[in-house]
């Protein structure tokens, strides 16, 4: 049995060795084509797939001229969305979508002013401004048709700005035609469509028929007006409701900072009392309130500061009307010149010259003017161009002083005049032997021309024996972290090769770096932080020693993120940290989890300043990690530097404050209601409550306390109130100690008790004259009038009139609706007024009444005087 097994083995190891079966190279050739072949298929699939960006084949009807956060495109022949960034093309059939706080701008059609195409740049076209979670598709006939456009409105809202011959908007059966110059607004949803006309005019089809709105008007697709009452064919309807219409800011309106941001708005069913309150907010709640105007007129200018801000309008009293919006203030300083500096001197020894300017970018511009004349004023200027980059070369501009103008250039939709930077600098010819270069040692050859900060390019060669150092210049910064990829360049005029040499000592004593280099230009150096000095030498000549320092990143910036990050409702999400020392701006993102690798769920590359609010609603809870990273941008001194990466992570927690249930805000009782039969408060808590507190107040800073009570139920009966605002809230903690009071206090109103209406029927009528047959007749007058309704008491009360005043006399309560004056010792010859005013009380003076009046007069005859009799003459005389 083992000889048969080994037999068995031998045949199984010499069929291998067969050469009918052995694997030869051509098939090996087969499979490697095969796989090759797949991959190449592959690979092709997944970039037709992925082909987003552009088509080749087709002209793009317009571009995207902004964007904020996300927005995506779709082919209409495609099923894979890609993001978007400025300058995107867009194409006909696209579909255009923006996601949640996200925003984007498209330009269809129209000429750069500038010689650009489609309005790439200036977007010189119809424009498009679609607001958060918005779905559009774009549609141009072809130039036969006469290459109008239409966008499809499938959700969200969409703001257009027509400068064409018209634009139909439709969003299912309803269909918006505007002609040019008009601005329109529209959102969809709830099955329905709604148009504002901010300028000009737009018709509105649908199944209600054809209706036309005129700027400051607005219509529903389901025949209603903006009060929504049912319309007639001409689309107008009976007012019912208050409300406004606004017609600027222009929604996502973008403003350059120092523009005035202009509000106007048409009240709708107004009465003559009626205003309009006007608040912005730094956030979309409106719990950072920043202005706040309360006004019967229907305009108002405001100076707001850059940022990102909500506003709206409110027909005073009813918040149910309100019409909001969002508009943004660009903080758009002149741009930094980091080349030519003022008063520059630039030397030149060839025929022209060329120049390098070089400056900051700005940001949101598309792109730049640079002018350069012989005069202040710029008046017919020698050149002016146009670049999209940060930087430039002019050429020629001959010998002598030459004044410069930088303007930056943003999209049409950004409201207010860009500034602009200025100066001037000096050309000057040199003599071939004057190898001094004030100021100017940034003329370089043209090989030179793409050195990092070089400011000139001269068209000449190198003289022969010239030698100094080009860049860097003196006391140049270079960060650590970018040193290798600084270029160090120079002239010598030496023909051969030359050592580059770098000492921490002036005199060169001991030398850090001595190098062959080649004869222009040295790359790749590392050092240390610390302070330096370079030169070349070729032979026994080098060129002076020039200086620079070499510094580390900058550090993380300080600050300490708290474990647990405990967000409520409305207000926003803080980062704070101190500032880093020479540091510009920040960089802070934001990912979901312990780890960074993953896609950022936030991200903002420029925070100028040392603070970040961003909406709490946006996030989850659960745990983040945040990295935080300051900059310090490029200047003609130092380096770009970039700081080192600090990294926190915290935990995110929303506390669910209690519910404030009843009364809700703004409510008003009745007077006497809130007297006789106080009201209960109501409030709940999806937290465990351990500590609380109800606090009624007369303001609403909770100082003018009216009643508190500790550990509350869940129903608190209120006191009676008189007439007033009040202000009621519950404060509260949770077992772990975390804060979960009402984010305010609500507020409520009592009226005043209404006034009882005066008693009627007086009697004795008005003019009743006593006189001496009334006296003999009867010792009393008795007074008399109708009851009031509500009344339970009347205030009787007797005056004189003399000399135009009255002086009471006498006064007196009666249940009953009559009075009888027994006492006329009162009363003397004269006129007399008595009213009587209706009251309703419990244990205090809750009503009061209107008082009626009468008049009578009191007639007595005059009693003449009597005068002494004669007495004679008297006894004795």
């Amino acid at each position: 049995m083992p000889k048969k097994s080994k037999q068995k083995s031998n045949k199984k190891s010499n069929a291998w060795k067969n050469p009918k079966n052995r694997i030869g190279g051509f098939d090996i050739l087969v499979a490697f084509l095969c796989l090759a072949g797949a991959a190449l298929f592959l690979h092709a699939f997944r970039q037709d797939l992925n082909r987003t960006l552009s088509r080749f084949n087709e002209t793009p009807v317009g571009f995207v001229t902004f964007k904020h956060r996300t927005a995506e495109r779709r082919f209409t022949d495609r099923l894979i969305w890609n993001r978007l960034r400025r300058e995107s093309p867009v194409y006909n059939g696209d579909y255009i979508r923006t996601a949640e706080l996200s925003e984007a701008v498209i330009t269809i059609g129209g000429a750069d002013p500038l010689g650009g195409q489609g309005g790439r740049l200036a977007g010189a076209g119809t424009m498009l401004s679609l607001s958060e979670n918005s779905l559009i598709r774009i549609l141009v006939s072809s130039p036969r048709d006469g290459g109008a456009p239409s966008v499809e409105l499938s959700g969200g809202a969409v703001s257009v700005s027509v400068r064409g011959e018209s634009l139909t908007l439709s969003s299912g059966k309803s269909v918006i035609v505007v002609k040019e110059g008009g601005v329109v607004s529209a959102g969809a949803g709830g099955g329905g469509l709604v148009l504002i006309v901010n300028e000009g005019n737009a018709v509105l089809s649908d199944g209600e028929g054809s209706r036309r709105a005129d700027a400051g008007e607005i219509l529903f697709s389901g025949g209603e007006t903006a009060n929504g009452a049912s319309t007639d064919g001409g689309g107008r309807g009976e007012a019912r409701v208050r409300r406004v219409t606004a017609l600027l800011p222009r929604p996502n309106a973008r403003f350059l900072r120092g523009t005035p941001v202009r509000f106007l708005w048409n009240p709708v069913n107004y009465g003559p009392e009626d205003t309009t309150l006007l608040e912005i907010a730094g956030d979309r709640d409106f719990t950072r309130i920043f202005y706040s105007l309360d006004t019967a007129e229907t305009e108002a200018p405001a100076e707001i500061p850059p940022g990102s801000w909500w506003w709206r309008l409110i027909p005073a009293g009813d918040a149910g009307s309100a019409e909001t919006g969002k508009f943004t203030v660009l903080d758009a300083p002149p741009p930094g010149m980091i080349t030519p500096q003022e008063g520059e001197v630039f030397p030149y020894r060839a025929e022209e010259t060329a120049l390098r300017f070089r400056w900051t970018e700005q940001e949101a511009a598309v792109y730049y003017l640079l002018e350069a004349a012989d005069n202040p004023a710029l008046n017919n200027p020698a050149l002016k161009v146009r670049t999209e980059n940060s930087w430039t070369v002019l050429s020629g501009l001959g010998p002598g002083r030459w004044y410069w103008r930088l303007t930056p250039v943003f999209p049409p939709d950004y409201a207010g005049s860009p500034l602009p930077a200025s100066g001037s600098f000096a050309v000057e010819r040199m003599a071939a032997a004057d190898t001094s270069a004030r100021h100017g040692e940034d003329a370089v050859p043209p090989a030179a021309a793409n050195t990092a900060n070089a400011a000139a390019v001269n068209a000449a060669g190198t003289n022969a024996g010239e030698r100094r150092t080009i860049f860097p210049p003196d006391n140049y910064t270079a960060a650590e972290s970018l040193l290798p990829d600084i270029r160090f360049t120079w002239k010598t005029g030496a023909p051969g090769p030359v050592r580059f040499q770098v000492s921490p000592d002036p005199d060169f004593s001991r030398l850090t770096v001595n190098t062959a280099a080649g004869t222009e230009a040295f790359q790749g150096l590392t050092l240390p932080p610390g302070d330096y000095y370079w030169r070349i030498e070729a032979g026994d000549l080098h060129t002076p020693a020039s200086r620079f320092s070499v510094v580390p990143s900058l550090p993380p910036p300080p600050g300490e993120t708290p474990g647990m990050v405990l967000v409520r409702p409305g207000v926003p999400l803080s980062f704070t940290w101190r500032p880093v020392e020479e540091a510009a701006y920040y960089r802070l993102k934001l990912y979901a989890g312990t780890e960074t690798s993953e896609k950022p769920v936030y991200e903002s590359a420029y925070i100028p300043g040392t603070a970040l609010s961003l909406p709490a609603d946006a996030f989850e809870e659960g745990t983040y990690t945040q990295t935080l990273q300051a900059f310090s941008p490029e200047s003609a001194a130092n380096s770009r530097r970039t700081g080192l990466l600090g990294v926190s992570r915290f935990v995110l927690r929303r506390l669910r404050p209690v519910s404030l249930d009843y009364p809700a805000a703004g409510r008003n009782y009745a007077g006497l209601d809130a007297f006789r039969r106080p009201d209960t408060v109501r409030w709940s808590s999806a937290e465990t409550v351990t500590e609380s507190r109800f606090v009624l107040s007369r303001n609403a800073s909770l100082t003018d306390t009216l009643m508190t009570v500790d550990d509350p139920p869940l129903s608190i009966r209120l006191p009676p109130l008189p007439a007033g605002n009040y202000y009621w809230i519950i404060q509260a903690k949770t077992s772990g100690g975390f804060d979960i009071s009402a984010a305010g206090p609500v507020r409520f109103r009592v009226l005043p008790v209404p006034i009882l209406p005066a008693p009627g029927n007086l009697r004795p009528p008005e003019g009743f004259a006593l006189g001496p047959a009334e006296l003999r007749n009867s010792r009393i007058i008795s007074f008399g009038w109708d009851a009031v309704q509500g009344a339970n008491a009347y205030i009787f009360t007797l005056y004189l009139e003399a000399d135009g005043e009255k002086r009471r006399i006498f006064e007196t309560d009666t249940v009953g609706t009559e009075y009888v004056l027994e006492d006329l010792s009162l009363l003397s010859a004269g006129k007399f007024v008595w009213q009587v005013s209706a009251v309703n009380r419990g244990d205090d003076l809750e009503q009061t009444g209107k008082a009626g009046e009468s008049h009578f007069t009191v007639e007595l005859p005059a009693i003449p005087r009597e005068r002494p009799l004669e007495t004679g003459i008297l006894y004795g005389r």
